[in-house]
């Protein structure tokens, strides 16, 4: 086993390498041992796992056969999947290093994939982490440097569509893309949501360079399971059909910067980056958003079907008791029920309050 978490397997008779099994573990193999007289491979490493490889394949190479697999570093958000309570969904951010080099060189410069794990309350057996192995296949449009996705920045998911389609939605550090995994299979499926070519131009095409670098920054599935919104660093909202992956467009505010032109504020929903998208149960469905910039924070609520803006709620006022408005640092919805919505704003200076939000009486406003 390697310090990047690869396994090398020598041909004693020809003394020579016969094969590597790539990203084996997240991290450094801790230790390997056969079983007495049997095919099988036990490993373990630095990142929570034991695994059992058989050598059954024709070349005399092996597969993974079963395995036992935590999380490998600091858990970074939980969710209930179910309604019953019966299942979570965690991410964390594991610690591994690359391979090659040592770790005072710049070959070992230590990164911090994002991991998908399933939890279950019930039987033990059932907890596992998602796969991630699609990200070593290469076609059109799928083509990734890294093995593991970037910490995860958000997640969504509908689970009544557990056995119908994927229906698992994350955001990453650093990234555009939003990627879509399966809950049946418990791995990460072969769609990333990507927006096209703003409204304003004609048709629809590749995506420019510019909006390229645009970083996702917030997803909410909706809650019959068929599109996703995914919120961007730039205060653009665009909704997806979860099952093609296709983009329909996107939800139009009326947040303008300064020097913006007109159109570029239709498209705009906030003044500065999405920090949080939560479906509301509505007639008809609708999404509320939320925004940390000092102009603009406060609530957002959105027809799912039009995807124009339906009013806002302000939250520069609640707690201020009279001082100027300061930048926040997030602004995250922890939970809606009905027309009341729980929002934990942190300011920059630290201070965190929970906020308690009547939705009618602040759209009527």
């Amino acid at each position: 086993g390697t310090s990047s978490g690869d396994i090398c397997v020598w041909d004693l008779a020809k003394k020579q390498l016969h094969s590597v099994v790539e990203s084996a573990h997240v991290g450094a193999v801790s230790r390997v041992a056969f079983l007495p007289g049997q095919p099988l491979l036990i490993s373990s490493g630095r990142d929570n796992a034991l695994v059992m490889w058989i050598f059954d394949l024709p070349d005399g190479g092996c597969r993974e056969l079963k395995s036992r697999r935590g999380h490998a570093g600091a858990i970074s958000r939980i969710r209930f999947y179910d309604e019953e309570g019966t299942t979570l969904l965690s991410t964390s951010r594991a610690v591994t290093s690359l391979s090659g080099g040592s770790a005072n060189s710049l070959q070992g410069v230590r990164r911090r994939p994002g991991l998908l794990g399933k939890t279950s309350m019930i039987l033990a057996h059932q907890s596992s982490l998602f796969s991630q192995k699609v990200l070593r296949k290469k076609k059109e449009e799928w083509s990734y440097a890294f093995k593991l996705l970037p910490p995860f920045t958000d997640l969504s998911f509908c689970a009544s569509r557990h056995f119908d389609w994927p229906a698992i939605v994350s955001t990453h550090e650093g990234h555009h893309h939003a990627f879509v995994w399966s809950g049946h299979s418990g791995a990460l499926v072969m769609s990333a949501l990507r927006r096209t070519r703003p409204a304003a131009t004609v048709g629809r095409g590749p995506l420019r360079k510019e909006d390229e670098r645009v970083v996702a920054s917030s997803v909410a599935v909706s809650l019959c399971g068929n599109f996703v919104a995914v919120g961007y660093e730039d205060g653009e909202i665009h909704r997806f059909n979860l099952q093609s992956s296709l983009h329909r467009g996107a939800f139009t505010g009326h947040a303008r910067g300064r020097g913006e032109a007109k159109g570029t504020a239709e498209r705009k929903c906030h003044l500065s980056r999405v920090s949080c998208l939560v479906p509301v149960r509505s007639s008809p469905p609708s999404l509320m958003s939320a925004c940390p910039h000092p102009l603009d924070c406060g609530l957002s609520l959105f027809d799912w079907r039009s995807q124009k803006l339906k009013g806002r709620v302000s939250l520069r006022e609640a707690g201020a008791q009279g001082r100027r408005p300061k930048a926040a640092r997030s602004v995250e919805m922890t939970r809606t029920l009905g027309a009341l919505a729980a929002v934990g704003v942190c300011s920059m200076g630290g201070e965190a309050r929970l906020l308690v939000v009547d939705l009618i009486a602040g759209l009527a406003d």
